[in-house]
């Protein structure tokens, strides 16, 4: 989640001759799993930065929530692979080929490989990196998701186990299409019983014949 690292009593730091560079060195080295979270220093009984907070809390949130559109996305990704490429990994490249986002609070990528396991964590720091500079995503988390491509992931099975999603799916096609044919036959229904309407009974009283006078 997106946070904000706040020293309150910094006021007290003219006592003691601390060096806010110094200290915040400290603070991530002491947290470096929090090492994309800004840090704040104030001072809650002179009330010496506080407002500091408020507003970077307020431009955090609208990092947190920030979309980027798959085209740019895939440019950063392009970029950021051609300065530095994937390793290699038993004598073969590491292919990324394209990315997207697919969640805010925290921006979310999903990226296609040939190898999850081959890209390392050191390389996907790299990325992360990149994509926050290029999206001024500032403080805000930034998770990335590999996954391997479909085809990738087809070219890696047996003969027999190609055969035997192919029987699968020949085995559910028939099931479908009989759910299919049922589907559209009820929404043909739906639509004829909206389109027919029912006559409005007649109002109109049928006149009585005259009754015949008797004969003397």
């Amino acid at each position: 989640k997106a946070c904000i690292l706040v020293i309150n009593k910094w006021d007290l730091a003219k006592e003691t001759d601390m060096d806010a560079d110094v200290y915040a060195r400290q603070v991530r080295e002491q947290v470096s799993f929090l090492d994309h979270a800004p840090i704040r220093f104030v001072s809650a009984k002179t009330g010496k930065r506080v407002h500091d907070v408020l507003t970077t809390a307020t431009e955090l949130a609208r990092r947190h929530f920030q979309r980027i559109s798959t085209g740019q996305v895939n440019r950063v990704l392009h970029a950021a692979t051609e300065g530095h490429q994937p390793p290699m990994i038993k004598g073969k490249r590491v292919r990324l080929y394209f990315a997207t986002q697919v969640k805010t609070a925290p921006p979310t990528f999903v990226i296609a490989t040939n190898d999850v396991d081959g890209v390392h964590f050191s390389y996907r720091r790299y990325l992360v990196n990149q994509f926050r500079e290029a999206f001024d995503f500032g403080g805000a988390p930034v998770r990335l998701i590999f996954r391997r491509r479909e085809g990738d992931r087809l070219k890696d099975l047996s003969p027999a186990q190609k055969e035997n999603r192919k029987l699968a799916r020949e085995a559910v096609a028939p099931r479908k299409e009989a759910q299919q044919r049922a589907a559209q036959k009820a929404q043909t229904k739906k639509k004829a019983a909206r389109t027919t309407k029912k006559a409005p009974p007649s109002t109109t009283k049928k006149k009585k014949a005259p009754k015949k006078k008797a004969k003397r």
